[in-house]
Order: structure tokens, then sequence, then C-alpha cells
């Protein structure tokens, strides 16, 4: 759920929903609403008791546009994972198959075993990290298909990896074309960290071997 949940003009008791008289109707409040507008209405305004389908209609339609805005935000100097301000709905970075496949060989040295390992790229990554917003939201909406899936899979059995890792697997490729009006201008386009390196990062090294369940 979106923003409005945190707000305790929503509810009647803890965790139970206010609900708007049977009958009730709401008004027309306009193209734009504001906090300042909000304040007459309560308590039968949008924060306030709810009618059907009053909660759902903060969520973007099409859904897939707050999936591509849902993102953990930060910079690999940083710490990507983070709390943001709500919990990731997606993948924000994944091992890809190809760094899986390095892991699993256990002919290769441990060092390169290790970085594989240690390395992350952007889950939304073919929605054109250098692209608008707007553009990277379209792409989204148009060529979900794109996107990987995270899969379940076995580690090596071998005492410096998890037990079990979670890994990408990418559809067969497909070029993504954004249409003309969509080319971002170089003034508009944003940056995002394509690979994120763990091994720097102090959680991680904490837990160099994952979570002890």
């Amino acid at each position: 759920m979106t923003w409005p949940m945190r707000h305790p003009t929503l509810y009647m008791a803890p965790f139970r929903i206010a609900h708007a008289p049977q009958g009730y109707i709401e008004p027309q409040y306009g193209p734009v609403l504001t906090i300042d507008a909000m304040a007459w209405l309560h308590p039968y305004g949008p924060l306030g008791m709810q009618v059907p389908g009053g909660i759902t209609r903060w969520m973007a339609v099409p859904w897939q546009t707050d999936t591509a805005s849902c993102r953990s935000g930060y910079t690999k100097k940083y710490d990507p994972y983070l709390p943001t301000f709500w919990p990731a709905r997606v993948p924000n970075q994944v091992l890809t198959e190809a760094n899986y496949d390095v892991v699993m060989d256990t002919q290769q040295p441990l060092d390169a075993r290790l970085k594989a390992f240690a390395e992350r790229t952007d889950w939304n990554t073919p929605l054109g990290l250098k692209g608008t917003y707007r553009s990277q939201i379209t792409r989204m909406i148009n060529s979900f298909g794109e996107m990987g899936v995270v899969e379940h899979r076995k580690g090596p059995g071998d005492p410096h990896f998890p037990p079990s890792l979670e890994v990408q697997n990418m559809p067969p490729p497909s070029p993504l074309k954004p249409a003309a009006e969509e080319v971002p201008a170089p003034e508009e386009t944003v940056s995002d960290a394509e690979e994120t390196d763990l091994s720097g990062i102090e959680k991680v090294r904490r837990f160099p071997h994952g979570l002890e369940r």
C-alpha cells in the first residue's frame, strides 16, 4: 500500500480501515488535491472514511509505472541495501546467470568466484538507464517481458558461498527501441550505476556467506 496508509484518520481501530456510510457519494475533488483543500473534507475525505476502491485509487495505473519507480535509490558508494522509505517490491540489484556460472565452476580460482559472487547488475537495466523517467516507465509498460525473473537455485556446496542463490534469468534478447518522442535530450538524462560491487559494503562484509536461517 502507498503513503495514505500512514494517516491515522483512515482507521476506525488498529489495522481496520474506516468505512464511509452506505450510499455516500464522494464529491468531485478537482484536478489538484492539496492539503488545504482536504481540511474541510474530514471525516469523509480521501484520508478519512473510505468508499469502495478508496485505497487502491492511490496506486499507479497501469501498475508497471509504480514498479519502474520503486527502486533502492542509492549509489554503490553508499549502501544500496539500506532500507528506503518503503520496502522494494521488485529486485534492485541481481546476480546474473553468467556470474552464477562462475560461482558454480569449482575449476576456477576462488578469488574469481568470490568476485563474481560480489558483483550485482541493476535489474532495471532493460529500461534504459540513461533515459528520462517518462521513457523508463513507458518501457516498463510496453516491454515488461524484457525484465529478468529471479530464480532460486542451489549453491556450489562450498563453505565460501551460501547454500542457495537467487539468480536472474533473462528472456531471449530483444532490442528495446523507444519512440522518437521518448528519446531524452542530453540535459534531461539521468544516470544509474549499471553494476554494484558489494565487496566494499560494511553490511556485506559482516555477512560474507549470507545469513544463517
